[in-house]
């Protein structure tokens, strides 16, 4: 396929992926924790509150796990004291003024927590979907989205009488859709996934390249339009050289080495400035977090697309990739030349 041929078809994909999921769709809601973990890869235990010292706290406030509350409008106090299991949880009181809970590292497609209510309805958002937890029970909610990710969740309840909504052990999995996995840490993907070539950029010389260029480990970049986008490779935050990139709403796209080869897994160290990052693989789409180092890594057992690309929101905002570690394999197997003749017929 020529260049021109390859950028078309980019272009279409990208077109696709980047389309929304449809407004409310509806998650998966589950009310018993053993389903709910069952139904995910690995469901890992964010927050119990047991490193927090009980006392009385004001929003915004950051767990000691990196759960981050914060609130819709005035600040809310929010307790960390022996709740409705006999251990330490978080209880609060906000009577419309929405509590809003964002996860400490990547966003997620699956989470979880035990709750009781008072004596209201209280709600779980979660975009524009709304879960009621039924007044005066005791129980757990987890939600599953195979259509995208979430950063966070709200609770609230606008009743004016309030005892207080009481939450506790939540989890979050780490981001699947299907048989691939993500994964925000660089040890847990280290422990599924064997990298057989790493690109530290050590080996490519520090200036500014594009529209396309191949790294010295065979990576090939190129910018999505043609031409409109360049890279740098300077010092890194961590070690030697990276890659840094500021693409003010343009595409950067990374194929792997070789001709009709997949890749098993691959990952990245990365940096982040303001704005909306995300990294697309196939037609699914995971944000990166703006102004934070972090890990992300892709388990892909059935062999993933060959290229995978990363997208900025128009900001301008720079991302920062180092240590792309990645193991090569064959995509699965098509059907015959024969029989995929016959299917015309």
């Amino acid at each position: 396929m020529n260049r021109s041929g390859i950028f078309t078809r980019l272009a279409l994909l990208a077109a696709l992926i980047l389309v929304p999921a449809t407004a409310g769709a509806e998650l998966a809601v589950y009310a018993d924790r053993d389903a709910w973990e069952a139904a995910v890869p690995t469901a890992l235990l964010v927050e119990d509150f047991q490193s927090d010292p009980p006392s009385t706290y004001t929003t915004p406030y950051t767990t000691h796990a990196g759960v981050r509350l914060t609130s819709l409008h005035d600040p809310l106090g929010i307790h960390i004291q022996a709740i409705f299991n006999m251990t330490r949880g978080l209880v609060y009181s906000d009577h419309g003024n929405q509590l809003c809970w964002s996860f400490p590292d990547l966003p997620a497609n699956a989470f979880g927590f035990d709750y009781q209510t008072d004596g209201n309805d209280w709600e779980l958002l979660v975009g524009e979907t709304v879960v009621t937890l039924p007044a005066a029970t005791a129980g757990f909610v987890g939600v599953i989205d195979d259509d995208r990710t979430w950063p966070g969740f709200v609770t609230t309840c606008d009743a004016g009488e309030q005892d207080g909504l009481s939450v506790d052990d939540l989890a979050v999995a780490d981001i699947f859709f299907g048989e691939n996995h993500v994964i925000g840490s660089a040890s847990r993907w280290l422990s599924q996934v064997t990298p057989t070539v790493i690109e530290y950029f050590s080996c490519d010389a520090a200036g500014t390249y594009g529209p396309t260029y191949q790294t010295a480990a065979g990576l090939l970049l190129a910018s999505f339009p043609p031409d409109q986008c360049t890279f740098h490779i300077v010092a890194s935050w961590i070690s030697s050289n990276a890659l840094m990139h500021i693409e003010y709403g343009r595409e950067l796209m990374w194929s792997f080495p070789g001709s009709g080869t997949g890749c098993s897994g691959f990952g990245f160290d990365y940096k982040t400035g303001d704005g909306g990052w995300v990294v697309s693989y196939g037609r699914f789409q995971v944000p990166l977090p703006a102004n934070r180092e972090g890990f992300v890594g892709f388990v892909t057992p059935g062999g993933a697309d060959w290229w995978w690309v990363t997208v900025s929101a128009g900001s301008g905002g720079f991302l920062g990739v180092d240590n792309v570690r990645f193991r090569p394999g064959f995509t699965p197997a098509r059907e015959t030349t024969w029989g995929a003749v016959k299917a015309l017929y």
